[in-house]
Parts: structure tokens; sequence; C-alpha cells
């Protein structure tokens, strides 16, 4: 490919990433899921494979800690009181 093209395409993904309004882009969120066992939630521009399988891993160590909200991209920790 031309760099120009090159160009133009990374442009078209970052401001893809910026005008989605999410703390995490897509290719980050799916590295954030362990840590929102200990609490918090993320919302992402997409929500990838690789998030859907990181939060069913997570929730097999601790049963529906995790919940995706795809109406919001966000996914986030579920308190529960035992």
């Amino acid at each position: 490919k031309r760099a120009e093209i090159v160009g133009k395409e990374a442009a078209e993904k970052l401001l893809f990433e910026i005008n989605s309004k999410a703390c995490a882009d897509q290719h980050l969120a799916d590295n954030l899921v362990p840590f929102l066992i200990f609490g918090g939630s993320i919302k992402t521009s997409v929500i990838t494979e690789h998030c859907r399988t990181n939060v069913w891993v997570c929730n097999q160590f601790i049963p529906n800690a995790l919940k995706i909200e795809e109406k919001n991209k966000t996914i986030t920790f579920i308190k529960t009181h035992k």
C-alpha cells in the first residue's frame, strides 16, 4: 500500500476511537477486563470477541462477576453480596 493510504486508514481509525467517547479503545479494553474483577466498569468503542472471551474466562473464576452491556458498550463488575 502507498503511505498515503496507510496514513488515511490510520487517521480514520483514530477518529473513530476519539468520536466514540469511550475511555478504552477496542484494543485496550480486552486487556483491562481481568482488572474489573476488583470493581468498576469500562466503556469501549467496540466490544470485540477478545473482550467477550475475557469476560467469559473471568466469569468462570468468579461466576457472574462481569456483565457486558451491549447498548452502552460497557463491561461492568457486578457487586455480589454474600
